[in-house]
């Protein structure tokens, strides 16, 4: 989003990354008698299967997976992989932009400070509370605001929803795009994040763009994230095109696990394997997880009843998007609400 805006806006943009963490994070971590091990079980599925598919891709890659790819690339080689506002401040103007980066807990807001600083020019570091914090910038021209909290209490979706309401209320002159994260967890807290989402799509403040990446089926476990969302307000005008072109790339490359790359590839060969064609039908996770890997990404445009046009409405309604490993059509869905 932010290099979309980039790309269409002249003025300077402002980044507000709310609840901001610690800027990079180790893929080691500490096992058992304090051994440590060289990647964490969720960067094995995560960011290295991504890394390592995106190398072996064969075709041109979309320019915004490109740049994803260049701005992870260095802090990877070395061990790393970055957070939001790491991502965030390298699709800034370095000289032109200005930012935010927020975290309340002492021990990440160290670690912010000490991995972010300098990298743009005006970048301010502010220990607080997030949702306090980018609701005071409410109003603030060419505003892009990010919204993930970690959603442990049930207080982090009421808050989502009241700083939503805030930046766009309509009394404010100039209109943000907010960035609002969002995980689908089995169980009771899978209520509260629909609720979420249908909360912010009913107040018909500005258009939403509904983004979503499910890797598992949802009954395929008792417990955990089976699937997580972006919900993305005030959409810049040619963010849905470069969503709809990356995300069945994304999606693959998150489908393919390493162990299966690794045997199949030859022995003599430093090559790594390319993704899979969109003719497989199968996928497996990695032989320590036992449920089935299911995959599926959506986007979903939705548009307030005041902008009074179904015309725009067909015009920017996204197609559905399903990855060559999903066994289930994924619904097409423009509403007007």
């Amino acid at each position: 989003a932010l290099k979309v805006l980039g790309a269409t806006v002249r003025s300077p943009i402002t980044f507000v990354d709310a609840f901001a963490g610690a800027g990079k994070y180790s893929m080691d971590f500490v096992g058992e008698a304090g051994k440590v091990h060289k990647t964490q079980p969720e960067a094995i599925v995560g960011i290295r299967r991504v890394m390592r598919n995106l190398q072996s891709e064969t075709n041109p890659l979309p320019s915004a997976i490109e740049s994803y790819f260049e701005i992870v690339k260095p802090l990877f080689d070395q061990g790393l992989y970055p957070g939001s506002p790491w991502i965030g401040l390298k699709c800034l103007d370095p000289l032109h932009d200005s930012a935010l980066c927020v975290e309340m807990k002492k021990r990440e807001f160290a670690q912010l400070e000490a991995s972010c600083s300098g990298m743009i020019r005006d970048v301010t570091f502010e220990r607080a509370d997030g949702f306090a914090a980018v609701q005071e910038r409410a109003g603030t021209p060419n505003l892009v605001a990010l919204l993930d909290p970690s959603y442990e209490i049930p207080q982090h979706y009421a808050g989502v929803v009241e700083s939503f309401m805030t930046l766009h209320d309509r009394d404010h002159q100039h209109q943000p795009v907010t960035m609002t994260w969002f995980p689908l967890l089995r169980g009771r807290k899978e209520g509260l994040a629909l609720d979420m989402v249908r909360e912010i799509k009913e107040t018909q403040l500005t258009p939403l763009l509904d983004v979503r990446l499910q890797l598992e089926q949802r009954d395929a476990a008792e417990f955990g994230m089976y699937s997580s969302g972006m919900l993305i307000g005030n959409p810049p005008a040619r963010l849905q095109a470069s969503l709809e072109e990356s995300l069945p790339v994304l999606t693959r490359s998150l489908v393919q696990p390493l162990e299966a790359a690794k045997a199949s590839a030859p022995a003599s060969s430093s090559r790594p394997t390319p993704l899979p064609k969109a003719s497989s039908a199968t996928a497996s996770m990695p032989s320590s997880a036992s449920r089935a890997c299911w995959s599926n990404s959506a986007l979903t445009m939705t548009l307030p009843t005041t902008t009074g046009s179904c015309g725009a409405a067909v015009a920017l309604a996204a197609a559905a998007l399903s990855s060559a490993r999903s066994s289930r059509p994924c619904a097409m869905s423009c509403s007007i609400s």
